[in-house]
Formats: structure tokens, sequence, C-alpha cells
């Protein structure tokens, strides 16, 4: 076959939090195999590439040492295409950590663009982009793993039975296959498949949704947070107008603005001319934020800056007139939970129904739904966690931390052992059996731990950090015990 474009302009790839996939490698290999293929640089096929790293703006190049030479990727046959993070899992072909992996694509999908084999939707490939928005099924919550029938609900605003939907499962080793439903309705779809406990169901339809960042149900890419990459990225002291130890902080989806919160309630807001870099912070407005309750030691914004929660001994949802203005909240509504007085928040959904909270030192957690949305006076609550202080904090007494938005992983930072010297913390991953509960949770060694992280006064035994995630789990910043600084890091899987 003649060597074709796979597609008619050149692509410019996304990570799966829509974010340019900076440094990322595309690679291919024959369809329905693991046998890698070489792409050409154009349509002579002279020249082929085992792989092609993307530039800064996402672009493919030929020649991984600039920035400069863009191609598009010529093929003579149908073909797997991989998005990889890094150049080694490229070379070792480790598909399990790949950003996607889609199979069976055409090789004139590029000439007649036919959405039955693939298509693009704005700069993500359409099966990724449905991935982005949609909720995520999994054996721990929506079906039970072995043969069929399976009947799964769907969550939030999706209609099964509507004409656009699409169904997918994707497997351990990020392999995407489209699935048909035997039945469906406005609520449910059933499948006839085997599912192992490793499969997860997402789902697709062609109306207007936000990425699904921190949706309930929804398993973000990192919300496990591997360790592969623990990448220092900057620190601040967010010290102004009287405000000291700040409690958290929270970052806007770009990360070139952050809001924290002190131990006087007095928020602070900060723009970064670099995006999560806080030694770019600087201080653009401090604000007392009317009606805020004393205990608020956790906050952040929804995706639209139009609501704004609080979260200590009482939950509390904010209006904004002015999207992402503090100076114009309002306090809307607010929730007395059981969960204790000193409380964050680990999981909020996109949708304002479902928002987690945790002790801070992680001894209990509470899913509060709200039936109207950002609507705090029609909470209910339901207990998600007790803990008896097993050994998940490295034998240190009240470590502070949170849980992944699955419920599946407890993440902790505390100092290594009495009298350490300034810096010796550690940061620990902890895999849970049931979701946020930490009853019989342990360190499981050392692969999941990270330390010392920080160069920090010493704050002796018992004290530690608040962890602050981003929506998407890329960042975590972290703010010190009694000291204004606040140290962000990225955390790549």
């Amino acid at each position: 076959m003649a060597w074709t474009p796979i597609s008619g302009t050149v692509t410019q790839y996304s990570t799966d939090t829509n974010e340019l996939a900076s440094g990322y490698y595309i690679k291919l290999y024959d369809s329905g195999t693991t046998t890698p293929y070489s792409m050409a640089t154009d349509s002579t096929g002279g020249t082929l590439l085992a792989k092609c790293k993307l530039s800064a703006e996402g672009y493919p190049l030929t020649n991984p040492l600039d920035d400069s030479t863009v191609f598009i990727p010529h093929i003579n046959q149908d073909y797997r295409i991989v998005l990889y993070r890094n150049e080694a899992d490229a070379d070792a072909n480790t598909t399990a950590n790949a950003a996607w992996n889609v199979d069976g694509v055409a090789q004139d999908v590029a000439q007649l663009a036919d959405i039955s084999d693939i298509s693009t939707k704005g700069t993500t490939l359409q099966v990724q982009d449905d991935y982005d928005r949609s909720p995520l099924y999994t054996s721990e919550a929506s079906f039970t793993a072995g043969a069929g029938p399976h009947v799964i609900t769907v969550t939030d605003d999706w209609t099964p039975s509507n004409a656009d939907m699409r169904f997918y499962k994707l497997d351990i080793s990020g392999i995407v296959v489209p699935l048909t439903p035997t039945v469906t309705t406005s609520t449910t779809f059933t499948l006839a498949e085997t599912l192992l406990t490793t499969d997860s169901i997402f789902t697709g339809d062609d109306a207007f949704r936000k990425l699904s960042l921190s949706r309930s149900g929804r398993s973000v890419a990192n919300t496990n947070y591997e360790f592969s990459v623990f990448e220092y990225y900057g620190s601040a002291n967010v010290t102004q107008h009287g405000t000291e130890e700040p409690n958290w902080i929270t970052f806007s989806d770009d990360g070139l603005s952050c809001w924290s919160i002190g131990a006087n309630e007095y928020v602070v807001v900060g723009s970064l001319s670099s995006a999560f870099d806080l030694s770019t912070w600087s201080f653009s407005l401090g604000r007392n934020i009317t009606g805020i309750s004393s205990s608020t030691k956790s906050i952040e914004w929804d995706s639209d800056g139009m609501h704004f929660i609080a979260v200590g001994s009482v939950l509390q949802v904010f209006t904004a007139s002015t999207p992402y203005d503090v100076s114009t909240l309002s306090l809307a509504s607010s929730f007395s939970h059981t969960v204790g007085a000193n409380c964050i928040h680990s999981h909020m959904s996109n949708d304002g129904t479902v928002i987690q909270i945790t002790d801070i030192q992680g001894t209990s957690a509470k899913t509060i739904t709200m039936s109207t949305p950002w609507d705090a006076t029609t909470s209910t609550e339901s207990l998600s966690a007790t803990t008896n202080g097993a050994d998940y904090n490295g034998g240190v007494a009240n470590p502070y931390g949170f849980f992944s938005d699955d419920g599946r992983a407890y993440f902790t930072i505390y100092e290594a052992d009495a009298g350490a010297t300034a810096g010796a913390y550690t940061l620990a991953k902890v895999q849970l059996d049931s979701e946020y509960d930490l009853t019989s949770a342990a360190i499981a060694g050392s692969a999941d731990t990270i330390g010392p992280i920080l160069k920090a006064p010493a704050w002796g035994v018992g004290n530690a950090c608040r962890l602050c995630p981003t929506a998407d789990r890329t960042y975590l910043a972290i703010t010190t015990y009694n000291s204004n600084i606040i140290y962000c890091y990225r955390i790549k899987g």
C-alpha cells in the first residue's frame, strides 16, 4: 500500500487531563498485535521512525533533539497507536503505563474520517475525549466480575437509551474495546460480556460535557499517585496582611491562580507566572470571607468558579456573582456534619452533589450527598470509614492525610522519627483493601514511600503537614505546620 498520512493536518496531542502532551511519545504497532511498526516521515516512505517525540506544543517531531521538526506520521497498513508518557515506556513497549492505547485503526481513517474507525474531536481522539468526560464504572461499585449479563446504572445526567451513546471497556493493559449493550434504558445499560475485576467501563455521547476530573464514581488518571516521578515544583511564603499558618491551598485548572486560607480564615489570592510553580507566586488579593466558619481547614472552587466550598466542622457552600472572585462570595448554605472539628475534603464531584470529608488524621471519613446540587441544606451523610489507628503512619501519631477519589488509597506525611533532623519527612501511600477503610491498612513497602522530601523546620513527633491535591491529581501542594511556606510537587504515574 502507499504511504498515507494518519491525519489531514498536524495533530496536536493532549494528555488525559487535556494538557498538551509535551515530551510524550507516539509509537505504532501492527493492528491487533504488540509488534512495533515504524512510521514514515512522508509519503515516500524513505525515512522510517520507530517512535516519535511530541514537542512542547504536543506536535509530532522527526528529531527528538529539537522542537521544530514537526511532521505528520505516514502509514501503509492498519495499525495500533499508543501514546506513552516517557521514552523508557515506549522503548520497553510498556502499554500498561500508556496514556492511551487504541487498536484497529484503519489506514484510510485520515482520508475518509470515518467515525466508525476513529475520529477527532478538537485535539483529542474521540475515545479519549469520551473517557475524559465519563464516569468510570468498576467492579468495586458498579458490577460484579464474572460472566454477564451485567446491569450498570449510570451516574449524573447520562441517558443510555439515547441514540448517540457510546460504550467502552478499558482493560488493565490500557486497551479500549467498543461495546454494544443488549438492553438500554434511561438509567441503565446491560452488557453480555464477561468482565474482570481489572476491567473498567466508560461511556460517551455527543453532548457538551466538562472534563470529569473529579466526578463521583470516577477514578482519575493519577488518583493513586504513582511515585515513579516526584518532582519539586517550587514553594512560596503566602503571608499577607496578617494571615499565617496556611491550612490549605487550591489551584485553578490552568495552575496560574491559587487560593489559600490561613489560621485566621483569611483567604489569600495568588497569581503564578508559571503553572503550579509556587516560586513564581505573587500576591493579588486578600479577603475575609463573610460568614466563613472559624474551623475551616480546606477550600475549593467548582469548575465554573461560581461555587466555593469551605470545609471544617461544618460544610459551607458560597456562591460568587463573578467567577473565581472571592470578593463577590456570599454564604448560600451550610451543613453540620458529624465527622469532627478538624476536617478537610478529599474529593468533590463536578456536579455539586457529592463531597468526601475526612478527619485530617484519617480516623474517619464520610460521604456527604446533596440531593440538590450545591445546596448543603439538602445534605445527608453516610459512614465511609473508621480506623483503629493501624500502622499506616510509620509509627508516628496524628498523621495528616487524604483519601484517593476511589477510596482505595490513603496518603499521609509524617516525620520519620522522634528527634528527626530538619527535612526528614516521609510521604507514604497506603493501599486499602476496602474503600475508605484504614482498619487493616499498612504501608506496603519502600516503593510506596518517598522521603525525606521537605526542607522545613523539624516539627516534633505528632506534627505533620496537610496535603492538598489538585483536581486532576497531577500536583500535590503541602502546607507546613507552624510555617507560612507552601510547597508544590508534581507527581506523574
